[in-house]
Formats: C-alpha cells, sequence, structure tokens
C-alpha cells in the first residue's frame, strides 16, 4: 500500500484506477488481526530523523481501507526484552573452535572415505610429478 500511495502523491494518478492491483488487504489473515486492531497498520516508523525526511507528505491522510489516519512516528517501535542467550563458539576464523575442527577432522578422515575414491601411492606419486 505504501508503494501506490507514493505513486498517488507522487503522480497525482489514482494508481488503483490505472492498474490492476489485487486485493492484498490484511484482513484476509488471522495472524495480522491483533496488530490492525491495535492500529499499527496506520503508523510508519522512521527509525532515524536524518532519513526519509519527506515521509510525512507520503504516509499521510486516511488508510484506504479503514479511513483511520496514517501517522509517521520518529524512532522505533517498542519492543520487547532482548534475550539472554548463552555463549556459542565462534565457527569462522580467526576465533575457531578447536573441538569443531577436530570434529571435521574426525569425520572427514581417509578411514571415513570408500575406497574408490582413494588414492593408492602410485596414482598419489603420477599427481605430484612435475615432468
Amino acid at each position: 500500500m505504501a508503494y501506490a500511495k507514493a505513486l498517488e502523491k507522487l503522480t497525482g494518478v489514482e494508481v488503483g484506477k490505472l492498474l490492476p492491483i489485487p486485493d492484498m488487504s490484511n484482513k484476509k489473515f488471522d495472524e495480522a488481526r491483533k496488530f490492525e486492531e491495535q492500529g499499527l497498520h496506520t503508523k510508519m516508523y522512521r527509525c532515524s530523523i536524518d532519513d526519509y525526511k519527506l515521509l510525512g507528505e507520503i504516509w499521510n491522510g486516511p488508510h484506504p481501507e479503514d479511513g483511520q489516519p496514517l501517522v509517521v512516528i520518529d524512532g522505533i517501535p517498542e519492543g520487547v526484552p532482548y534475550p539472554d542467550f548463552p555463549a556459542e563458539p565462534q565457527l569462522g576464523a580467526p576465533f575457531a573452535d578447536p573441538e569443531m575442527f577436530n570434529d571435521v577432522a574426525k569425520k572427514s578422515s581417509a578411514a571415513q572415505i570408500p575406497s574408490r575414491f582413494r588414492l593408492s601411492g602410485s596414482d598419489r606419486s603420477a599427481m605430484c610429478r612435475c615432468s
């Protein structure tokens, strides 16, 4: 809806009359009901007042479905506390977990490789010969 509203504001053309826009109403989704009841579908958050300075020129007026006023809010929405997860080992260099490397080395050792894929001594020396 925000894109169509922006096009309408910028061009003056009613996009819904110009293009066949599918019905994308949130009312079709039970999961969205509680958020619409809170009026969140009318709010556009601007996380930085330095960015999107002209947002209020587009996101204003009545919501096209229910007529509620559209509002731009400076700042981030109120959230939930951050979870306190236990520390996890680093999986990438330079702080890789030595236990992880040992586990991978054990699982990929030559004993695990099927014999049809192993190189014999003569095959190995032929591959390394530079002549």
